[in-house]
């Protein structure tokens, strides 16, 4: 052998070992994705490096790491695709990976009102997705720290009833809010306290706007919130601890374990969160608790929450088969002013909540599917008074009955449908029924039980005359016990040209009043409400537009999205004093009416993600029976969020920021004459910083909240284009700091 050959022989069993590895990314056409972003990482996540593809879809992965691990994961993630997640490999010359086109919105798929699972860009109505990954990145404890960052909505405080939510104007008890689509039971005086609905178990939020009426009944004017729970996990089991604290006296705990075997599917959470209360001027985490000076009365009341679920899922063949409970336990402390005989009112406020619910879900044949739910709610709210000695701190039951009150509703749900799916076909249709059976006990309920019920059948068709276009007419047939309900109409349609997809609708709209607005007698020490029986149902008709225009263009995704609306409402009911006094009553506004437009701009670049957006709504009222008629009055909001991720160290920074524009409200003036109200204007903001250790499996968070220290905001009349400070609205604590840490761990498989 001579030495050439020997030479050239040992060169190329040298450069053949010593080979890099080369990463190709494809699409399903088999063309090169330039600048994907591909994550290698060692066994042990020890050594995690993050390279880019070229111009022709390839990478290199430095010889260096590739002689220290020959096994090592592989993750890639492109704009627009499903993302390859952990992939082990060996190390080889050439690694190739075809990536599957994922345009469903860079989100999960939505349920709310679709006869099955699917693409929101798909759907019909306008749909939004807040997920739960922005769920976490703004480490929102309920159901109030999600909504203050959206637009269209508007937040109100109550230290006493929590906080409510307006959509597209109306107020919450036209808003539907729903879990897992069935309705949260407990509306105090017409609102479903927010802060009561936990975030721990959601796995992404669905928001509908505009009326519902025909798929979901009365409560549904403004549109829906559904709350997507989590259904378990894929392994064989996981578990999961989160603590919470934040500065204003916040501790929170919860935890959860998953198990999955074959068919079946077990998953147990719980936790407790508790609030030791705030005044202005309180230290960052301290807990001095004064018993008895001026200061034990607290502006944001002490609260203590329990909350527990269990689920359990049960797959056969098609068909997956769910029980779902719920407990929740609130106890709020409102500590009252000493008086000179050295005691005080104190009250406590005892919210219980069991919920029940059994889904089925499956397929009958190919083409038609079946949806079913069963649910039984119970919703319990007690109030206690003690007087308490300041000198001795003994509690005394007052003789005083009137002072102790317990209150209850208790909601059951039967909802089903069956839907012909088959996308070959023109015409695919839905056909369901929806009954809501709701009765009231209590001393302070009108005869001291009261039941309201509604049965109602619903319709739908989508109809395909061409590729790109979608007509859905709908009819829903209802019958309320105590009121008259009429043909529900509505309509919608979607068009898609090109890269814009173009959506119009119109629906009529119907509410009966609750039980609530129609017989209870709210009395505590803020509040003095008084039901109104002779009140009429709500009727609206709604009209909305909107046009998405939705690209992937390098690597870079765009939405830019245009919409209004418009809502023309009869007999709006609504809150109003008796003669000026303290005292409340429920009325109905003979007109009301909300237009609106809004815009929005989001860009996805990877690592980044911008939203910038904008809304302007006008609200009109007519008083006919106080001979007066206004015009419309006007509120802007703007909105900008930002997202940059470090996937190679784990890091992700966020801002949140909602500007809300001064809100026009109205009230009886000292002649009993209605004069419109406005709350001032305010921003608020919020900076999150979330770090992944050990393996991904621990996930510490860390920010600001309300960073402009907004605690309330005037409210005055309007006089001369001017406004004279007429109260105080509570808006949030002040700036507040929070640390988060949950630590999740799973079986293997």
């Amino acid at each position: 052998m001579s030495i050439r050959y020997l030479s050239f022989l040992l060169t190329f069993f040298y450069l053949s070992a010593s080979a890099q590895t080369t990463v190709e990314v494809l699409d399903n056409e088999k063309l090169g994705l330039p600048n994907a972003h591909v994550t290698y990482a060692s066994l042990s996540k020890k050594d995690i490096n993050t390279i880019l593809t070229n111009k022709v879809g390839k990478a290199t992965i430095p010889k260096e790491f590739t002689d220290q691990n020959k096994r090592f994961t592989v993750s890639i993630t492109y704009i627009g695709f499903i993302k390859i997640e952990n992939d082990t490999v060996s190390a080889e010359s050439n690694l190739r990976f075809i990536m599957k086109e994922d345009m469903i919105a860079l989100d999960q798929v939505v349920v709310t009102a679709q006869y099955s699972a699917n693409d929101p860009e798909k759907a019909v109505q306008k749909i939004s997705i807040i997920s739960s990954k922005k769920i976490e990145s703004m480490a929102a404890v309920n159901l109030t720290d999600v909504l203050v960052n959206e637009l269209n909505m508007n937040i109100s405080q109550d230290n006493i009833l929590g906080s409510q939510v307006s959509l597209q104007g109306l107020g919450e008890e036209n808003v539907k809010i729903l879990i897992d689509g069935v309705p949260v039971v407990g509306r105090t005086a017409g609102n479903i306290d927010l802060n009561q609905i936990n975030m721990e178990n959601i796995e992404r939020i669905e928001v509908v706007e505009g009326p519902m009426s025909v798929n979901y009944g009365t409560n549904a004017l403004a549109g829906a919130i559904n709350l997507i729970t989590k259904k378990g996990s894929a392994q064989k089991w996981n578990a999961g601890v989160h603590a919470y604290t934040e500065s204003v006296g916040k501790y929170n705990l919860t935890g959860n374990f998953n198990f999955h075997e074959g068919p079946h599917n077990i998953g147990i959470s719980g936790g407790r969160n508790y609030f030791d209360g705030w005044n202005p001027g309180d230290k960052a985490w301290s807990n001095d608790d004064p018993i008895a000076d001026s200061t034990r009365y607290q502006q944001w009341k002490p609260k203590m929450q329990y909350m527990a679920n269990f689920q359990y899922g049960y797959q056969y063949k098609t068909w997956s088969f769910r029980y779902k409970g719920d407990y929740f336990n609130e106890r709020i402390t409102n500590k009252g002013y000493p008086n000179y005989y050295q005691f005080s009112f104190d009250d406590q406020y005892i919210t219980n909540r069991i919920d029940n619910s059994i889904f089925a879900e499956g397929n009958f044949s190919e083409n038609f599917k079946g949806n079913f739910v069963a649910a039984y709610n119970i919703y319990n709210r007690r109030k206690n008074t003690n007087i308490t000695d300041l000198t001795t701190l003994e509690q005394i039951l007052p003789e005083d009955p009137g002072m102790q009150d317990t209150t209850q509703f208790n909601q059951g749900t039967l909802r089903g449908s069956v839907a012909n799916i088959n996308p070959t076909k023109k015409i695919n249709y839905e056909v369901g029924y929806d009954i809501n059976l709701e009765e009231g006990y209590g001393k302070r309920i009108e005869d001291g039980r009261q039941t309201q019920n509604d049965y109602a059948i619903y319709a739908s068709a989508e109809y395909r005359p061409w590729a790109n276009t979608i007509i859905r007419p709908g009819l829903r047939f209802a019958y309320n016990s105590n009121f008259q309900s009429p043909v529900i109409p509505s309509i919608n349609l979607k068009q898609d040209v090109g890269k814009v997809a173009l959506r119009a609708s119109y629906a009529l709209g119907f509410r009966a009043p609750s039980l609530k607005e129609q017989y209870l007698y709210f009395f505590d020490t803020n509040h003095q409400i008084i039901g109104n029986p002779n009140l009429k149902p709500e009727n609206s008709n709604n009209f909305s537009v909107s046009a998405r225009y939705t690209t992937l263009a390098q690597n870079i995704l765009y939405k830019i999205e245009v919409a209004g609306f418009y809502n023309h409402i009869e007999n709006l009911i609504d809150l109003l004093s008796l003669d000026g006094t303290e005292l409340y009553t429920y009325i109905n506004v003979d007109i009301y009416k909300t237009v609106g437009v809004n815009a929005n701009f989001k860009v996805d670049i990877h690592h980044i993600k911008l939203s910038l957006g904008g809304s302007y709504i006008g609200r009109y009222n007519e008083f006919q029976n106080e001979d007066i008629t206004q015009e419309y009055t006007w509120t802007p909001e703007i909105q900008f969020n930002m997202g940059y991720e470090f996937d190679n160290i784990g890091l992700t920074a966020a801002l949140f920021l909602k500007y809300q524009g001064e809100l026009p409200m109205f009230q009886p003036d000292e002649n009993d004459l209605i004069e419109q109200v406005f709350i001032d204007q305010y921003t608020w903001a919020d900076f999150t910083l979330s770090k992944l250790f050990w393996k991904r499996q621990i996930n510490l968070t860390t920010g600001i909240k309300n960073i402009f220290n907004v605690q309330s905001v005037n409210s005055g009349a309007s006089t001369g284009g001017t406004h004279t400070v007429s109260g105080a609205r509570p808006v949030g604590m002040g700036t507040t700091y929070f640390v988060s840490l949950r630590y999740t761990f799973k079986s293997a498989t």
